[in-house]
C-alpha cells in the first residue's frame, strides 16, 4: 500500500506480477482474459487427448479402463444403456481405488470423431446403431 503497488499471482502459471495502483484495472482485466484463454485451451486439449472411438464392446471396455471417454455406435435404447452401465461396472474388490461405476451416456456429439458406417451395430450387438454417442465413467 505504501508503494502504491499490487502483487498478483496467476493460478494457472504461478507467475508473480507486480504493477502500480493506477494500472491495476487494465492489467487485471488483461490478466484475467489471459488466464481464461489459457485454462480453456488446456481443458480443450485435455478433452481431445482423452476422447477416442471404439466400435466393439471389448475395445470400449479397454478404453474406459484406461480413463478415456469413448464414442461408440449406439442404438439409443434405454435397455441398451442400462446393459452398458451394468456391463462396464467394476467390482471395487478386484481393483482397489478404481472407479466402480458403470459407463453412462454423456451426449451425442454434433461432430463425432468419425462417421457411422452403414450397417453398423450398437455395441450391445442387438440393434442397429443410430449414431455415435459419448460414454464415460464418473470419477
Amino acid at each position: 500500500m505504501k508503494s502504491q503497488q499490487f502483487v498478483a499471482v496467476r493460478r494457472d502459471t504461478g507467475q508473480k506480477l507486480t504493477f502500480s495502483e493506477h494500472e491495476a484495472e487494465d492489467r487485471l482485466k488483461q490478466i484475467l482474459e489471459e488466464i481464461h484463454t489459457n485454462l480453456y485451451n488446456r481443458a480443450s486439449e485435455d478433452l481431445k487427448s482423452h476422447m477416442v472411438v471404439a466400435n466393439t464392446m471389448e475395445d470400449f471396455q479397454k478404453e474406459l479402463d484406461s480413463g478415456k471417454i469413448v464414442q461408440i455406435p449406439f442404438c439409443g435404447e434405454i435397455e441398451c444403456e442400462d446393459w452398458i452401465k451394468k456391463t462396464t461396472a467394476r467390482d471395487q474388490d478386484l481393483e482397489p481405488g478404481a472407479p466402480s461405476m458403470g459407463a453412462k451416456s454423456l451426449c451425442i456429439p454434433f461432430q463425432p470423431l468419425c462417421e457411422l458406417q452403414r450397417g453398423a451395430r450398437c455395441v450391445c450387438s442387438k440393434n442397429p446403431a443410430k449414431f455415435y454417442t459419448l460414454f464415460g465413467r464418473s470419477y
